[in-house]
């Protein structure tokens, strides 16, 4: 039965990836539908932010695997270990700065502010989060999800 646990390992991480770049997908398909238009400038339209996303995603899982990184409680990646290298570092902030491109986007339309919709997303994210994985407590604590 040990072996068969760990014989699904990988195909479960293959699903996880796949719902993640699926919601992601939706997510950014709806902004662009609802606008009638690229929801964002001219460098950052939603297929470009949607593509530097999904790129980065097995990087991400990555590093939270190693409990380098983790989801804070504003809807952003943090460093939950000091010593990250300047890729890893630059990593969280691309993707940190594209999520502030959709989360303002979602702001907009909703009428509401961008730190209400990373709160409410980060709220999600701490739902669907995998076990072993450093999310942060509504105190600004560090935790492993259970």
């Amino acid at each position: 039965m040990t072996s068969l646990a760990i014989s699904t390992e990988p195909n479960e991480r293959k699903r996880s990836k796949t719902r993640m770049k699926t919601k992601i997908f939706l997510v950014l398909s709806l902004l662009v539908f609802l606008s009638g238009r690229a929801v964002f400038g001219q460098d950052n339209s939603a297929a470009a932010i949607r593509e530097r996303m999904l790129q980065r995603l097995d990087k991400i899982a990555e590093l939270k695997g190693q409990g380098l990184i983790g989801e804070n409680n504003t809807g952003y990646l943090q460093a939950v270990d000091t010593t990250l290298q300047p890729p890893q570092s630059e990593l969280i902030t691309q993707e940190n700065d594209d999520r502030k491109l959709v989360y303002t986007a979602i702001a907009s339309k909703q009428g509401t502010s961008v730190e209400l919709v990373g709160k409410r997303r980060a709220m999600q994210i701490r739902e669907q989060a995998k076990s072993g994985e450093y999310i942060m407590d509504a105190e600004g604590k560090w935790e492993k999800k259970k």
